[in-house]
Formats: C-alpha cells, structure tokens, sequence
C-alpha cells in the first residue's frame, strides 16, 4: 500500500475517533443534547451544537512528526481558519480548533519567521506553537501578529491587527493529545456511562464502536443535509441494534433493493393526481414531511439494512397494490386511503413473521408507514 494512502487513512480513522469520542462525552453530560457531529463537512471536523448556538470547525492532525509554525500543515490550517473566519467573522459562535497527537518544537529562521524573532522565542524558552497555545501572547504580541501577516500574505496595519488577535482568540491548539489506541480504549469504557448501557452489552462495545466509526465515515460522502450528521440518536440505535433479542440471522435482500428499476418519474403527489381527484394541499404538504422524516430514519441506519428493510416492504406493497388496483380505472380520496392503510398492515405482518428468524433496521411503525409514502414517491412503487 503506498505510504501517503496509508497516512491518509489514519487520518480518517483519527478524525472518526476523536468525533465519536466527543459526541459519547456530550451524550453522558446530557443524552438527548442537541449537537451534530461530522467529517470531513467544513473541514477535517465540524461540530453544531444547537443548545450553544456554537460552531466548531476544526482540522485533525494524525503525524508521527512534531510540528512548528514552519510546517506546511499548520500553515496550510491557518489559512484556511482564516478564510472560514472572514466569511463568519462578524458571528462571535464560530470557533476553530487544531488538534494533533503531534508535539510543538522550536522554529527555525524561514519565509514566515526571522532569524531575530526565532531567537526572541528561543531565548525565552519557548516557541512559536506554544505561546499560541497558551492563549497569553504577552510580550509577544507583535511578533506573533507580524509571522501571521506573512503568513496570510495580508499588510501590517491596525485594521488587520485586530482581526488576528480576535482570529486567534478562537483558535483551540492542541498538541501531544491521544493516539488511535488510547482513543478507542477511552472511548470503550466511555460508552459503560451511557444510560443506554446495562450488563447485557459487556464484552460487545468493540461492535457498536466499529458501527459508530463506520457511520460517521459514511457520513463524509454526503455532505449535503444536516440528517447525515451524527447524533445522540445514532448512539440509541447502534445500542439497539445490539440489544438482548437481537442475535439474529441479518436479512441480506439489499442486493436486490440495489437492482430495483424505477417505474417512473413521478413523485407521491403526481401520482396520486393521476389516479384520483384528491387534490388537498395540507395533505400534500404533510406527506412530504414524513417522506423527508422517513429519509432522516434511514440516513441513520447501515445502508445494508436500510436497504433490505426498504426491499421486504417493497415486495409485500407490490403485491397488495396489484391485487388492490387490478380492477379500479381510478380511486376515490377514500380509497388511496384505504390502499395506504391495507399496505402498512400486510407490510407489518409480513415482516412481523420474518422477525422470527431475522433482524431489520426497524421496530417502529410510523418508520414503516414513512417508508411506503417514501416507496411511492421514489418512484418504485405506484398506484396502478
């Protein structure tokens, strides 16, 4: 495997670590806190916490090699805070954080820092990264804002001084912090806080741990929605996915989920337009709702079993439709009613009998009737 692969998947795995870590710390304060986490959304990592009103955007760091203000990475992270702070710079909640397993050293004379400001530092014991991360510049107030000035290839003047101080006050430095190791074990015995925990899990949270990294990995190939965030939520649902009863032969129709051919390019409401003179805006509006909700469900679920779920219920509603449809020219409001009705209980049944022998994503039965409406709108289901 070529090195610089191998780095940047640690790298991954280093952002994956450190934001399930904070998100269970959060989830024991307060387990229904209102914060989402991601990957590789902002940046390396964001955080929104809505309870706050705050914003955290923040670059993960997994180097063996110690850094100074010379590195191209601390560089290279500077100018892009810098670029987020002067898009948000008149919101005081959006805050930066630089985060490394790395340790800081002594800089030497370069493009960024002279030789005379070099040894200001050196002849103080310290260096450039350490007095950033002490948060008290002091008597290198001006040292610090003329490297930064260079460094962002921006002038010497008042204006700019004041923004790279407020710049810098909202900047987190933190070195020599944990390796992958040391997260993972922390975390493990983190998650025995958790109120979702009881003795029934002792000796599994390696696999709701390795489901959590899984998801918010998968959560970096979105980036479009706050619903691919992760929250206390996911939390709940890795928990129950490894419940007491819940040992039993997964279900493995995703690949045919997978295969399936949209019918047509109509969504919910087109569809039933064309079959019936149901044409109430409010109930439009809220099937929508649950269509967006039933989304959010399966976001939130391994694609795998998202899938499987979506293709059981798919075939059971195919079936009802046909039988139901097959000698009606049109449908009356009441009886796309009644078709809706018919199909989440034969839906329920059907899986409620396989739930003998096997696991799905789902217990809930407004996630069920959410994803026939969804079914119907994503164009693989219709009424005729």
């Amino acid at each position: 495997m070529n090195p610089s692969t191998t780095v940047n998947i640690k790298g991954i795995k280093f952002q994956s670590f450190k934001v399930i870590r904070s998100l269970i710390q959060r989830c024991i304060e307060n387990d229904e806190a209102s914060i989402y986490y991601a990957i590789e959304r902002f940046d390396d990592d964001s955080i929104i916490d809505l309870e706050e009103g705050t914003t955290s955007i923040g670059q993960a760091k997994y180097y063996n090699n110690d850094f100074s203000i010379n590195s191209i990475e601390v560089v290279k992270s500077l100018k892009h805070f810098y670029n987020f702070y002067l898009k948000f710079i008149q919101d005081k909640a959006v805050f930066f954080e630089f985060y490394t397993c790395a340790k800081h050293k002594g800089e030497n004379k370069s493009d960024y820092i002279t030789a005379e400001e070099s040894k200001e530092l050196r002849d103080s014991k310290t260096n450039f990264l350490e007095v950033l991360s002490s948060g008290k510049l002091g008597k290198f107030e001006e040292t610090i804002f003329s490297v930064l000035c260079r460094i962002l290839e921006i002038p010497e003047n008042t204006d700019n001084k004041v923004k790279i101080l407020d710049f810098l006050d909202r900047i987190r430095w933190n070195f020599g912090m944990d390796s992958l190791e040391e997260i993972e074990q922390e975390t493990l015995e983190l998650m025995k806080k958790l109120p979702y925990y009881n003795h029934s899990f002792e000796g599994k949270e390696k696999f709701i741990y390795d489901h959590l990294v899984q998801k918010i990995e998968m959560s970096a190939l979105n980036k479009d929605s706050l619903t691919n965030y992760m929250t206390y939520k996911d939390l709940e649902y890795a928990f129950r996915d490894l419940k007491d009863n819940d040992y039993k032969t997964h279900d493995n129709a995703h690949v045919e989920y997978e295969s399936l051919e949209k019918i047509n390019f109509l969504d919910f409401e087109s569809k039933v337009k064309r079959v019936s003179p149901l044409n109430d805006k409010r109930y439009f509006n809220i099937s929508k709702r649950k269509i967006t909700r039933a989304r959010s469900d399966h976001s939130r679920a391994l694609p795998e079993k998202s899938s499987t779920y979506l293709y059981r219920v798919y075939e059971v509603c195919e079936e009802v439709i046909y039988s139901y449809s097959k000698n009606l020219e049109s449908y009356t409001a009441e009886q796309i009613d009644e078709l809706l009705e018919n199909l989440f209980v034969e839906t329920k049944a059907f899986l409620n009998d396989r739930k003998q022998d096997f696991s799905y994503a789902f217990d809930s039965d407004d996630v069920l009737r959410n994803s026939i409406l969804m079914l119907l709108n994503d164009c693989y289901l219709d009424f005729k």
